[in-house]
Parts: C-alpha cells; structure tokens; sequence
C-alpha cells in the first residue's frame, strides 16, 4: 500500500477559529479505490465509476458506502478471465484519445455487451449494440441477441437463416438448438411452396412469440436511465396531444351545437314569419268577403272602412327581405287568385241559398194558403 501523506496537527481551538466548514463535492469527490481479484491478477481502480455506472453491481459487491481512506477490502469476480475484465475497464475508463469507442473490435465489443449484460451496466450494452448492429453473422445474431435481450437480432438472425441458400449446419444446430432448427426448417418449407407471400418476419414472429415476448420483457428491465426518460417524456408528449385532440374534439361539438341551435333558431323565425303572413292573407280574405265582420270592438261595413282596415292590416307587418320579394309576390299573387275564386263560388253559394230559401217560403205560402182553404170550407159546412 502507499504511504499516506504527512498531514500537519493543528490544534482544534485554532482551526474552529481559523479554518472554514468543509463540505464534499457531490459529483465529483470520489471514494476510495476498490480492489478486484480476476483469475489471480489483482486489479486497483477508483469505485465511483462502478458505483454511478450500476446499482446492481455497486450492492451485490458492497461498494457502497465506504468512507475510510486506506480500506483493502478484495472483491473477487468469478465467471470472467482477465483479459475480458480488462476489455471492459477500457469501456468504464476510456483513455484520452480523440475517439474512446471505436478502437474495439468485433470480439471486444461482444465480451462489453456480454459483461454490461451480466452486471446492468445498461449504458455500455445500449452503446455495444449500437456498434455491433450490422456487423454479426447469423449465428451471432441469434446467441448475442439471445444472451442480450435484443428480440431484432434474434428475429434477424432466423429470417437470415431462412433466406440463405444451403442447409443449417450441425454445428450450428448445437450453437442455437435442435428445436429452433425444426421451426426454421418448417418456415423454409414454407416459403418454398410460396405459402407465405413474402410474410416470413410475420410467420417467424408468430412461430417464436414466447420467446421473442421473454426476450422484449427483459430489455424493458435494461433500459437506460435516458432511454427511460424519453419514453417518459414521449408519453407525456402522447397524453399533451391525446388531450389537445379531445379538447378540439369538444370545442367541435360545441361549434355544431351552437350552429345547430342557430339554425333550428332561423328555422323557427321563418317558421313565425309564415304564420304571420298567412294571418294576414286570411285576414284580408275575411275582410273582403265578409265586409260587415266584427274586429274586436269595432264593426267595419262601409267600403272605406273595409280598405282602411285592409290597408292597416297588410302594413302592420314589416315587408319581407329583398332576397324573398319575388317568391313573396308570386305567392300574394296566387293568394289573390284563391281570393277571387273564393269569392265567386261563395257568391254561387249566397244564391244557391237565397233561391232556396225563396222557394221554401213560397211552398210554405201555399201550403198555408190550402190549410186555410180547407178549414174555412169545413167552418161553412158546420
């Protein structure tokens, strides 16, 4: 172990009085470095790092927590050699160079995705993904995609095998498994009797469902910490439109009520309007036909009487919109034409009755003139 440095004993009177209160950065005052024992070789690095980067890892090791400077506490890492945990401290502690990522090859950045996976470092499989997406064969495909939870790879890597010409080898049966090897065959088959019409993502889909579904629910449990952010801010995103729209939803409900209630309005006032014209027309009608009828308190025989009422009558109401003018006209005229031919057929009617009643009165005559007749005659012969 290093030696601590020389620290100068300052009375605790004089650095009260001396001395300002000390506080700890919270972001970037580190805690003692931790030791990690990997196959035998020891390796000193700072623990903030491993502590910020997954709280999975910093509680499973106890890495938390420390305060005491000098601790020498060994944590000891199974299921990984050296030379892979080296690879992955290049990713949690990238040199200075003017690129930190793309000096990995293909290799290293499967053991980064393999020991982000296994210790929740969420950060380093996303940024592992990232570079290794386009860059697997088949086979790798399906185990990388199944030991990382990433269900397209896995989807990706049947479709490939399915498509290429040439069988599924026995060695890479063993790498993927019997069972998946029988499913793609049967999608092979398929595809070649051309029973799918070129759905071979949606039959591969539906065929491998609980395993694509294991796989899906597994990578929503390794999403980032900004990965969920924004999921969250989308979904509010999604919730501030939803209610925009059913805001707009509502004040178009309102618009059509309001229009709506206008319109049976205008309806209900020409609906008004009409009813007083034909008042007035059969008022008018009343009043040339009958000119002796009674209006309220006063009786109106005399012609001038009857044209002033008639004139009072047809000007107490406002005269109709120009745009209805014309139709107004065209109806005053046939109104005035039914006036007429009521008039007339009334006139027949009056003389009908008045020639009736005349000849009843005559045949009541005579046959009061006989009775008399009679009675006298039998009056005489008594």
């Amino acid at each position: 172990m290093d030696n601590a440095p020389e620290v100068a004993i300052v009375p605790e009177s004089m650095t009260s009085i001396t001395e300002p209160a000390i506080e700890k950065d919270e972001e970037y005052y580190w805690s003692d470095n931790v030791w990690f024992l990997v196959q035998g070789r020891l390796f000193r690095v700072s623990r903030h790092q491993f502590i910020i980067g997954s709280k999975y890892f910093s509680d499973k090791y106890h890495l938390g927590g420390r305060e005491d400077e000098g601790t020498t506490d060994i944590v000891p890492l199974d299921g990984v050699t050296a030379a892979e945990f080296r690879v992955f401290l290049r990713i949690v502690f990238p040199s200075h160079t003017t690129s930190t990522t793309t000096s990995f090859t293909k290799d290293e950045w499967l053991t980064i995705l393999k020991l982000s996976v296994r210790w929740h470092f969420h950060d380093f499989r996303k940024l592992a993904i990232e570079h290794l997406d386009g860059g697997l064969t088949d086979i790798e495909l399906i185990k990388a995609g199944r030991a990382a939870y990433v269900p397209r790879w896995v989807l990706s890597g049947y479709q490939r095998l399915v498509e290429r010409e040439g069988i599924i080898t026995v060695d890479e049966a063993d790498e993927i498994g019997n069972r998946t090897v029988n499913t793609l065959w049967i999608v092979r088959y398929l595809m070649d009797r051309k029973a799918l019409d070129g759905a071979i993502e949606n039959e591969l889909a539906w065929r491998f469902s609980d395993e694509i579904s294991m796989l899906e629910a597994e990578a929503v449990q390794r999403r980032t910490a900004a990965d969920i952010e924004l999921e969250a801010k989308r979904a509010e995103e999604e919730r501030r439109l939803e209610e925009e729209q059913r805001v707009k939803a509502v004040a178009e409900q309102l618009k059509q009520k309001r229009l709506e209630e206008e319109r049976l309005q205008k309806q209900e006032e020409q609906r008004k309007l009409r009813l007083e014209e034909e008042e007035s027309r059969q008022r008018r009608g009343v009043l040339i036909t009958h000119p002796d009828v009674d209006i309220g308190d006063t009786t109106i025989g005399d012609n001038e009487s009857s044209q002033g009422y008639i004139q009072e009558a047809s000007t107490s109401h406002p005269p109709p919109p120009p745009k209805e003018l014309e139709a107004k006209e065209e109806m005053d005229q046939a109104s005035l034409d039914a006036e007429t031919r009521l008039r007339r057929e009334r006139r027949a009617e009056r003389k009908k009755e008045k020639e009736r009643r005349a000849a009843e009165a005559k045949a009541a005559e005579t046959q009061n003139l006989s009775f008399r007749g009679w009675r006298e005659a039998n009056a005489k012969e008594g």
